[in-house]
């Protein structure tokens, strides 16, 4: 009496350090191909051959163009290898870096008809997909009729992996693994191991994406800085690849807003960036303290310091470096470039008055913030002008007559007033005649032209 064990229920094995890749495995309905390329075509025992996939293929975080196909119903990534004792996975002696399609003592033979050894690469980029079968493989202790009918699936792009069973009749024989696992031997998933895993099954492992970092540190900081953009406008675009730290000359209060474009203009497009702030003269490792929670494709943000900060970029691929400042993720192997960019949100009006003040005055200089900030220092400096004056805080005084042009700054934004300095004429509207012996009104003190004074002689009828 034959006993079958069917393993349906997805198994993971990780000792060690978990790898940064990660798969889900789950059951789903068949689908066997037919490709029609041969691998071989003689009868072979324990014999492996190195086969062109088609496109890169990326196998828990590492990129192949190749693979080893075993007679034991194996597939090798870096090499081949022709061990006939299968294993549970994960397992850290030899083979390594492997899927497993059946693996077992199994024996190609041709004189068993219809027996197959074919692979063939389907479809057009970038959603081509790889299929490797053993088609009527029998075990090496078996017989003729005694099959297991057996293919990998390789996908391009999503990096997903079938194994697709059509059908098994080894017999007493079945002890075979079905799974993948990591070139160290420290992560695997099997599906089956030493089980006859029935007719019209398969199994599909799809790379997982990571969740959202909590922190976006870097390995590496860029030596081109941004550009500072003008006032309103977006600075020029910054080509950036994961795990890079891009230098900015930010002012405290001031709110920005810096972006992925999400686009090809840097060659393979990051579409997913994660991006987050650095302040300098902060406490950790690189003297530098994060700014709010990472960003997707873009972060708002008030500096909370003036000087060089840093914006620091991850893809958030699950295959990661640890980085060495901050938490989150730091370099990359992979995961394209950003385009990014920044704009200024804070605005500037310069409500200084423009009427003219003499020489012995004084001008009052005030300004309206607009946009999101967080109360930046206003700049005031005198930009031209025939006249002469210093400013004290928020106060001009002038010191010789003529014009003066003084501009509100704040961060890359500035607005500018100018008025004149000098002799000035007051002007007044006309009073209403008055009759000989009539009371005059109190004249006024102001003209119609800013100027305030006082009447000498004082005025009698």
């Amino acid at each position: 009496m034959i006993t079958r064990i069917i393993l349906f229920v997805s198994t993971v094995f990780i000792s060690g350090l978990l790898m940064a890749q990660t798969y889900t495995q789950s059951p789903i309905a068949i689908n066997f191909e037919n490709p029609v390329n041969v691998v071989s075509n003689t009868s072979d025992d324990d014999a492996a051959f190195t086969r062109n996939i088609g496109f890169t293929f990326k196998f828990f975080c590492n990129d192949f163009t190749q693979v080893g196909l075993s007679t034991n119903g194996l597939m090798t990534f870096g090499g081949t290898s022709t061990i006939l004792a299968n294993t549970c996975l994960p397992n850290a002696g030899a083979p390594n870096n492997l899927i497993a399609a059946y693996w077992d003592d199994l024996y190609f033979d041709l004189s068993c008809a219809p027996a197959h050894f074919y692979d063939q690469t389907f479809g057009t980029a970038p959603n081509r997909y790889y299929v490797a079968s053993w088609v009527s493989f029998r075990a090496y202790g078996g017989s003729c009729g005694q099959y297991i009918n057996t293919q990998i699936k390789l996908y391009e792009t999503s990096n997903i992996i079938e194994v697709h069973v059509l059908s098994n009749s080894l017999g007493t024989n079945n002890s075979g693994t079905i799974g993948i696992e990591n070139a160290a031997g420290t992560t695997g998933y099997q599906a089956v191991c030493n089980a006859n895993p029935g007719n019209n099954v398969a199994f599909r492992w799809t790379p997982s994406a990571p969740a959202a970092p909590a922190q976006v540190g870097w390995t590496t900081v860029n030596a081109t800085p941004f550009s500072v953009p003008s006032c309103g406008n977006y600075s020029a675009n910054l080509c950036i690849g994961s795990g890079v730290g891009v230098p900015a000359s930010l002012v405290q209060g001031v709110n920005y807003t810096v972006e992925n474009q999400g686009t090809a203009a840097c060659g393979t497009a990051m579409t997913t960036a994660y991006l987050q702030a650095w302040s300098p003269g902060g406490s950790t490792a690189c003297s530098m303290d994060p700014i709010g929670s990472p960003g997707v494709n873009t972060i708002s943000f008030d500096a909370p310091t003036t000087g060089t900060h840093q914006i620091n970029v991850s893809s958030n691929t699950p295959c990661a470096n640890a980085n060495t400042c901050g938490g989150g993720l730091g370099g990359v192997t992979g995961g394209g470039s950003a385009l990014l960019r920044y704009i200024q949100n804070t605005t500037i009006s310069n409500t200084t008055s423009t009427a003219d003040i003499c020489l012995t005055d004084t001008k009052s200089l005030t300004a309206t913030l607009g946009g999101a900030h967080n109360n930046p220092t206003v700049v005031w400096s005198i930009q031209g002008g025939t006249a002469t004056g210093s400013i004290s805080g928020t106060t001009y005084t002038p010191t010789s007559s003529g014009s003066v042009t003084i501009r509100a700054t704040v961060g890359n934004c500035f607005s500018d007033v100018t008025f004149n300095i000098g002799n000035i004429t007051p002007t007044f509207a006309a009073v209403a005649d008055i009759c000989s012996g009539d009371a005059l009104a109190a004249l006024p003190t102001t003209s119609t032209n800013g100027i305030t004074g006082a009447w000498s002689p004082a005025l009698d009828n």
